[in-house]
């Protein structure tokens, strides 16, 4: 089932090249995505998406699924305050995690592609469509959802944590700290 997370937050983003598996075999492509409660159509995405993956849930594993999200059956969707994220970013907020072998395609508000990394970046943000599912392999179950596509809507602070070079520095007149290197 295809469902679109709307003006989300990206954090951790690797959309533009794979970075290695947490398993450490091979490569993917993955961000987190931030739901802002605050936010109507945000939160009106996630009431979406987390619709879908209870429907997932029980078609997979039956009508009783739904009561095991979270518990005996993985569940995506997690509370940032409850899992003690100490990110600002974070506070008050929803998440999850989303990943894909392939890249996705990431166009901008009038559906021309984006390749640079200065639009898009952990930080702005984006509609993102996503593959909802349900899982049952090597033991663990659950529900879930894969990356497939982003559309970068918006400009935000990055969430990288690194000044920018004009919070740093200013600018140098031709002869400032030149005297010193004398």
């Amino acid at each position: 089932m295809k469902v679109t997370a709307r003006n989300v937050r990206l954090s951790y983003a690797h959309v533009l090249e794979p970075v290695s598996k947490l398993s450490g075999e091979g490569e993917e492509y993955n961000c987190s995505l931030i739901f802002d409660p605050d936010n109507e159509t945000c939160a009106a995405s996630l009431a979406a998406i987390e619709e879908a993956l209870e429907a997932a849930a029980v078609t997979k594993f039956g009508p009783k699924a739904k009561s095991k999200l979270g518990k005996s059956l993985k569940y995506p969707v997690r509370d940032a305050d409850a899992e003690g994220k100490d990110d600002p970013a974070y506070a008050g907020k929803k998440f999850m995690n989303v990943r894909s072998q392939r890249r996705p395609q990431i166009v901008d508000r009038d559906m021309m592609p984006v390749v640079d990394e200065e639009e898009v970046y952990s930080g702005c943000y984006a509609n993102v469509s996503l593959s909802v599912f349900a899982y049952d392999t090597s033991g663990s179950k659950g529900v879930s959802a894969g990356l497939n596509n982003i559309q970068v809507v918006k400009k935000g602070p990055r969430l990288s944590g690194a000044a920018d070079a004009s919070e740093d520095f200013e600018a140098l007149g031709d002869d400032d700290d030149l005297a010193e290197l004398d």
